[in-house]
């Protein structure tokens, strides 16, 4: 399936939440294929589902994520990995970005601007994932 014409196509009955459109780009220029996304709307977690895909390579991304955590951002990045019952061969991953300083009296804009700067620290990191592994690869 190709992502950019899908995400692009007016017709498409479930468009993506703007603010999560970069990161499910770089998720899936990294090779772990989206099938789901939300931003949180500034109430909830932001939230990206993606196929199945090599274990060692979605801890190693994960590991890079969380060690770039630091005092001032500490939105505890999570990886899980979704096995439906009653097949164990049937599962997808879902990355949650948890924010600690969003409340159930924080507003939807002051949620949204917080979901929007973990999203792009995030989406940061995953880039810089990739870059290593790609100079990994090319050595």
């Amino acid at each position: 399936m190709n992502y950019s014409i899908v995400r692009n196509d007016p017709n498409y009955e479930e468009p993506l939440d703007p603010s999560i459109i970069p990161l499910c780009d770089v998720l899936n220029d990294a090779g772990f294929p989206t099938i789901e996304s939300c931003c949180g709307h500034g109430i909830n977690r932001p939230a990206v589902y993606f196929e199945k895909c090599d274990d060692k390579r979605i801890e190693s991304l994960a590991r890079f994520i969380m060690a770039r955590e630091n005092g001032n951002y500490r939105a505890h990045f999570t990886v899980v990995k979704k096995i439906f019952v009653p097949s164990p061969h049937m599962y997808h991953w879902e990355l949650v970005i948890h924010l600690n300083n969003l409340y159930a009296d924080t507003s939807r804009e002051k949620g949204m601007r917080i979901a929007k700067i973990a999203l792009a620290k995030v989406t940061k990191a995953v880039c810089d994932w990739r870059r290593l592994e790609k100079r990994k690869e090319e050595k």
